[in-house]
């Protein structure tokens, strides 16, 4: 769900039609250039109107209908941008309630505002890259086993300390490095490779910065189209936003990457390295790195394999 590229879409006094749920929603540009906004029709609900500094909110009657407008006030498509990421978070916000009225989008708009102030934010290096590696190994899962649920699998997001989990015997760990490649990977936790899982994997992902590489935001875009469900979308916005990362935030200073290649490495082998919990309960939050220079590799595929294991 890119709305600004549906909007770029529109001749000027033209609009399209998108459907959610219950609810039919229109996308317009009015007379001149970047004059853009929507229009949601509801059954009932009582009259809302409201200007803000960079768009406004209408109500109309028209056929015993309501008719809410969102319109937008902007001079730049930098602005668009910003009213493109109220847009979307109106219609997610919406596509979970079964029954709106006019003051739900109200409320849906000045939530948006009060946790984004409508600024640009940034996001680290580090967890941009830590997380473009999760939703690629996730956009993969999701692709090779199409008829089985792999946002349920995906569990780092819920607090595990392993990012995917099979069954609860064979679990995923997902690794991010950005040129120039180190030799070592950092465990954030004992409990990361030391736990009760029959089978392992560490999976590493080489990104390559590059201008024709892709953001955090263009891979959820990919995977909602693969999903094709906007339940599922929903959900993976939300887990998106337990690490940190806010589907409907503008962000200044997001990084675009090229997926090298993918190595992998069976944490459950015989000489593997890692440490072991201690008795002494004294010594706790353990953090350490592994160097994987001269640890043997195994494919992809082997991954895939145990999943399809689990899954049958």
């Amino acid at each position: 769900m890119k709305i600004i590229e549906e909007f770029k879409k529109l001749q000027l006094s033209s609009k399209i039609r998108l459907k959610y749920k219950k609810y039919s929603i229109d996308l317009f540009c009015g007379s001149r250039a970047l004059d853009f906004g929507i229009e949601i029709s509801f059954l009932k609900g009582r009259e809302v109107n409201k200007q803000y500094e960079k768009f406004s909110l209408l109500t109309m009657k028209r056929k015993e209908k309501l008719f809410i407008v969102i319109n937008s006030k902007v001079d730049n498509y930098a602005d668009l941008e910003v009213f493109s990421s109220l847009v979307e978070y109106v219609i997610f916000e919406l596509s979970k309630k079964e029954i709106a009225t006019p003051s739900d989008i109200k409320k849906y708009i000045d939530d948006w505002l009060n946790f984004s102030n409508g600024r640009s934010l940034e996001l680290s290096i580090e967890k941009q890259i830590g997380l473009i590696g999760e939703l690629s190994i996730l956009k993969k899962l999701i692709k090779e086993f199409p008829k089985s649920n792999q946002l349920n699998n995906w569990q780092g997001p819920e607090g595990s300390k392993i990012d995917f989990i099979f069954s609860d015997k064979f679990g995923v760990e997902v690794k991010s490095r950005i040129q120039p490649f180190k030799d070592w990977i950092s465990i954030s936790s004992l409990e990361q490779l030391d736990n009760s899982l029959k089978y392992q994997h560490i999976v590493i992902c080489d990104f390559l910065p590059s201008d024709t590489g892709i953001t955090i935001r263009e891979i959820v875009d990919e995977i909602i189209q693969i999903l094709n469900d906007r339940d599922l979308a929903n959900i993976l916005i939300e887990k998106t936003s337990k690490v940190k990362y806010d589907y409907f935030k503008s962000y200044s200073n997001l990084i675009k990457v090229n997926l090298l290649g993918i190595n992998v490495y069976d944490t459950k082998s015989n000489n593997f390295p890692y440490l072991k919990k201690g008795e002494d309960l004294r010594v706790d939050k353990i953090k350490y790195d592994i160097n994987i220079r001269n640890e043997q590799k195994i494919e992809f595929t082997d991954t895939t394999s145990n999943i399809r294991r689990q899954l049958e």
